[in-house]
């Protein structure tokens, strides 16, 4: 499936007090994301927390997602783990659910040599019956996809492309593997990227603004230059109002205004809001003609 320039939303997961999805939200945001021309969605990356979900809300929320974009966008689903093993196990859950690509990003607990992180993204690849895209977060997993990993890795016919908030690599990756996908991940930067050719930029924001994440997309296609850097600013913004709590309060509560309930965070996350953060939230949908 093509992989079409614009925006692509990292959905995030709405749990119960039980850790088990609420599917009625994860419709209706998938919903919400395809009427606002998304171009593709990412099911369970770190905005969606598929490193804290059980199993069975796993495969749940697999396939629920599968079956509400039902062909219309690509859709990827995020595998991260430590071992092999592990990453299989995810792998076989996923068995029978139809789904364009998994997503890896290096393990996260400890270092790993290239040698390594080679023989770690080749064998998964070789177990995976679907298209296998990386996903560079050095600040979580504290190893860094470099453009020597990514062009030795560009040889496996399975593994297909990357997501990274870096630009450098982006470029590297544009001018020396050009069948290979790239998603950019740094909003800060993102209409800077488009001298590069860099359009397509995958961030789990765009799901708590919709119609701003509409109008960016509108604007790619016109190539409206300014009016993508007003939305992208838009974006960001709202973005670090919730870094002043920590971004997944924030999250849950504009998630919630926009009707889609549940708990966005991990499971351990009680963190209850303050009364002023909900109406601060509140406030930055309504001036963003989000409700």
């Amino acid at each position: 499936m093509e992989f079409l320039n614009g925006f692509y939303p990292a959905l995030g997961t709405p749990l119960d007090n039980d850790g088990n999805l609420v599917e009625e939200s994860y419709l209706k945001q998938i919903e919400l994301m395809l009427d606002a021309k998304a171009r593709g969605v990412l099911c369970m990356g770190s905005m969606g927390t598929e490193q804290a979900l059980t199993t069975k809300t796993y495969r749940k929320t697999a396939e629920v997602a599968s079956k509400a974009v039902n062909k219309r966008v690509p859709l990827l689903i995020g595998a991260m783990d430590n071992s092999v093993f592990r990453v299989k196990e995810r792998i076989d859950a996923l068995k029978g659910i139809d789904y364009d690509g998994l997503v890896l990003t290096t393990p996260f607990y400890q270092m790993d040599s290239f040698k390594d992180l080679v023989n770690y993204f080749t064998e998964i690849a070789d177990y995976s019956d679907k298209p296998v895209y990386l996903y560079d977060l050095p600040g979580v997993t504290k190893q860094k996809i470099t453009f020597p990993l990514l062009k030795e890795l560009a040889k496996h016919e399975n593994i297909k492309g990357v997501k990274s908030g870096d630009i450098v690599l982006g470029r590297l990756v544009k001018l020396n593997l050009p069948n290979f996908n790239f998603f950019f991940s740094n909003l800060d930067i993102f209409d800077v990227s488009i001298s590069y050719g860099i359009e397509k930029v995958l961030d789990g924001m765009f799901t708590c603004m919709p119609k701003t994440s509409k109008a960016l997309t509108l604007a790619i296609e016109k190539g409206d230059k300014e009016e993508i850097t007003k939305n992208v600013s838009t974006i960001i913004a709202f973005r670090d109002q919730f870094l002043k709590n920590g971004i997944w309060p924030g999250y849950t509560i504009a998630m919630n205004l926009l009707g889609l309930k549940g708990n966005y965070g991990v499971g351990y996350k009680k963190h209850e809001p303050l009364a002023t953060e909900y109406e601060e939230v509140k406030a930055f949908l309504k001036q963003a003609g989000e409700i």
